[in-house]
C-alpha cells in the first residue's frame, strides 16, 4: 500500500483547532471532491475511512482541487496550535490518519 505523508500547520478557527488539508496527495490517492467518508477519533488520532454512504465529504473545486476541513468544538484540544506546531496527515487510497506533532 502506497502512502504519502503531508505536514500542515496547526491553526485555529473561531477559537477552535482546525484541521485543513489542501494538497495534491489527496487527489493522487483518489480523495477527490465529493468523496464520502466516515471519521473517528482514537488515541489522539483522527481516522478518515472512505465510505460511499459516509457522513462527511471532501470539498473543493473541479477535479484538481480537493480539501478536507475539520473544525469546530468537536476537534480535540491536542490539535490546538498552543500544544503542537504541525499536524501530520498519512494519506492512502482508503484511509487518512491525522496526528498532532511537535
Amino acid at each position: 500500500m502506497e502512502i504519502t505523508e503531508v505536514l500542515t500547520k496547526a491553526k485555529m478557527n473561531r477559537g477552535y483547532p482546525r484541521l485543513w488539508c489542501e494538497h495534491k496527495a489527496l487527489i493522487n490517492h483518489n480523495w477527490v471532491r465529493n468523496t464520502r467518508y466516515d471519521r473517528s477519533f482514537i488515541n489522539n488520532t483522527y481516522v478518515l475511512r472512505k465510505n460511499n454512504t459516509g457522513k462527511f465529504k471532501v470539498s473543493g473545486k473541479g477535479t484538481d482541487k480537493a480539501i478536507i476541513d475539520i473544525t469546530g468544538k468537536h476537534v480535540d484540544s491536542s490539535f490546538n496550535p498552543e500544544n503542537n506546531k504541525l499536524n501530520k496527515w498519512i494519506i492512502s487510497n482508503e484511509t487518512i490518519i491525522i496526528q498532532a506533532t511537535n
